[in-house]
């Protein structure tokens, strides 16, 4: 890899969250969270995309999936991967039917989650990335998640 090349779309939203979570912390009077808490965050957001891939090989034909949500899950998990994802990838690499991922895209889009922006790697290709305000709402729910499940987590592991 050029060391010269600029970084991912998502590599520089995690750092700015990073930065902004940082600057948070150090306006409430708080030290800075570990540098590694995005990979925290990944790991958690990785574990609940696979328990959901483990819950539908386990219960096949139980509608138990909520499509949105694993379309800004999935985003999610792309971007701080530094990964672009077009609508047609999500719609072929995802659990669902592809116009459930299509239908939960422009839902999210039209809430101002989602949005397309021209691919510059393939002039006809459009990716999809979540906007601010969605990227904020992933790293709050799972930054919080972490933090509710973390103290219960060893006693659970121990049974």
């Amino acid at each position: 890899m050029n060391d010269t090349a600029p970084p991912s779309a998502g590599a520089v939203r995690a750092l700015a969250h990073q930065l902004l979570a940082w600057a948070d912390h150090l306006a409430d009077g708080h030290e800075p969270e570990a540098p590694d808490r995005t990979k925290h965050l990944l790991a958690l957001a990785l574990e609940l995309r696979e328990a959901r891939r483990r819950r539908m090989r386990l219960f096949p034909r139980v509608p138990l999936g909520n499509t949105t949500w694993e379309v800004l899950l999935d985003l999610f998990i792309e971007e701080l991967h530094g990964i672009p994802v077009s609508l047609h990838q999500l719609a072929l690499a995802g659990d669902h039917p592809a116009p459930s991922v299509y239908d939960s895209a422009e839902m999210l889009e039209r809430l101002g989650l989602i949005e397309r922006k021209p691919d510059p790697a393939d002039s006809t290709g459009i990716l999809v990335v979540l906007t601010v305000t969605a990227r904020h709402g992933l790293y709050e729910l799972f930054e919080q998640s972490a933090e509710s499940v973390g103290p219960i987590l060893p006693d659970a592991l121990a049974r």
